[in-house]
């Protein structure tokens, strides 16, 4: 009875290798048209099957890298990755370049291989890419006809395309000004801004600036000058642009009015009617004002109101003139200069000139006083009145000889008169 269980024992072992065998066999002949079937890929077109594409211009680095994945680490110790340039034409010799760690062809010293130890990774650098180098690269496992992969670089003509502002761009002072420069290409150029002279900062404070355009705000006088710009995409030589910022002050639009009137006069007699102004009483005061009113004020801009008598320039404080001026920065915005004669004499009478300058603005006003004076107490009866001979004149007077006799603390120290 025991023999018989061992007998059947004996035959189901046999049963079972067989099968297993049979299965070992059949998954053998199905690993074998696996790699038959491998080993017949038509490669004859390897564009279709490209791994990677890279586009560098001419003169930058091209730089191919390739690895392998799902490898063990064990393996890498016997396997290198070799780097071939596939022929244009299919009956073509492909060139190996690299072996390993261990280039066989650098193109003038141009092409470099890179192979960290331990890793399926390979770089492959070509520095100065040339149109020559255009082509298809394979790099493929050592001793393995069927792990490659195919990577095609393209190398094109470098170029760079500049659109800027005007050379000269022109501000006023308090507004803001934008310079500009776009620039396209490949590669894709990078702009940056410096003073011409690069040891000045930019006026935001820094020596360098980079981006399209650089906007200069509330603009100072000291913003004016010479800004540089630059554009680089790191293989052709720099392009470089010049610009030249004037910041002017703006334009002062402003109206003009002179008037004058007698110390005791309730009227004023402004402009052409100044010539029927009453005459000046001796020992009296008499008063001549300048205005001038304006659309904008701007507190930053500087009015300089001066007095002259036959052209030399009164003092502001004397013994015979008190000069005062006057601005209002709410509208209507004005800015008048009066001058004062404390007490009108024979020697008071001449020419009266007062001059409004700023820094893009000059006008004058010329006050003709030739009267003789009256006595403040004329005695009872009918007093013939002088005819009086003001005469407002809108033209720079001519230098005229001095025929009078005043004292020289009247006047300012400058020996320069008005021109």
């Amino acid at each position: 009875m025991q023999m018989r269980y061992l007998f059947v024992l004996i035959v189901l072992l046999l049963l079972l290798n067989s099968c297993s065998a049979r299965k070992r066999r059949k998954r053998g002949e199905k690993n074998a048209g696996k790699r038959n079937s491998e080993k017949k890929v038509d490669v004859s077109n390897p564009a279709d099957y490209i791994w990677a594409k890279h586009t560098v211009a001419a003169g930058d680095t091209a730089v191919l890298h390739c690895s392998f994945d799902a490898m063990y680490p064990t393996y890498y110790a016997y396997k290198s990755i070799d780097w071939t340039k596939e022929p244009h034409e299919k009956s073509g010799k492909g060139k190996l370049l690299a072996t390993g760690d261990k280039m066989v062809y650098d193109n003038n010293n141009r092409y470099r291989v890179f192979t960290p130890s331990g890793t399926a990774l390979s770089v492959l650098i070509i520095r100065r890419a040339k149109k020559s180098d255009s082509g298809l690269f394979r790099c493929n496992l050592s001793d393995s006809g069927h792990r490659h992969k195919y990577l095609l670089l393209n190398v094109t003509d470098s170029s760079i395309e500049a659109q800027t502002s005007p050379d000269e761009v022109k501000g006023y002072v308090g507004e803001n000004v934008t310079l500009w420069c776009n620039a396209t290409g490949y590669p894709r150029p990078m702009i940056y801004w410096t003073r011409e002279n690069s040891h000045d900062k930019l006026p935001d404070g820094t020596y360098q600036h980079w981006g399209n355009s650089l906007q200069v705000s509330n603009t100072k006088k000291t913003d004016g000058g010479s800004y540089l710009c630059y554009v680089d995409n790191f293989v052709q030589p720099i392009m470089s642009y010049v610009f030249k910022l004037k910041i002017l002050n703006k334009e002062t639009k402003a109206k003009f009015e002179a008037e004058m009137f007698r110390y005791d006069s309730p009227k004023l007699y402004v402009g052409e009617n100044m010539k029927h102004a009453p005459p000046p009483v001796r020992g009296r005061a008499y008063i001549l004002v300048y205005k001038m009113y304006m659309e904008d004020y701007n507190p930053n801009m500087k009015i300089h109101m001066t007095w002259f008598k036959e052209n030399k320039k009164l003092k502001r404080y004397s013994k015979r003139f008190m000069i005062l001026d006057y601005t209002k920065s709410s509208k209507p915005y004005r800015a008048e200069s009066t001058l004062i004669i404390r007490t009108f004499d024979n020697i008071d009478n001449g020419n009266y000139i007062c001059h409004f300058q700023t820094e893009n603005l000059s006008n004058w006003q010329v006050f003709k006083m030739h009267k003789k004076p009256i006595d403040p107490n004329p005695p009872f009866g009918p007093t013939p009145s002088p005819t009086p001979k003001v005469e407002l004149v809108k033209t720079k007077m001519p230098k005229t000889e001095k025929l009078y006799s005043m004292d020289d603390e009247d006047f300012a120290d400058e020996s320069s008169g008005h021109n």
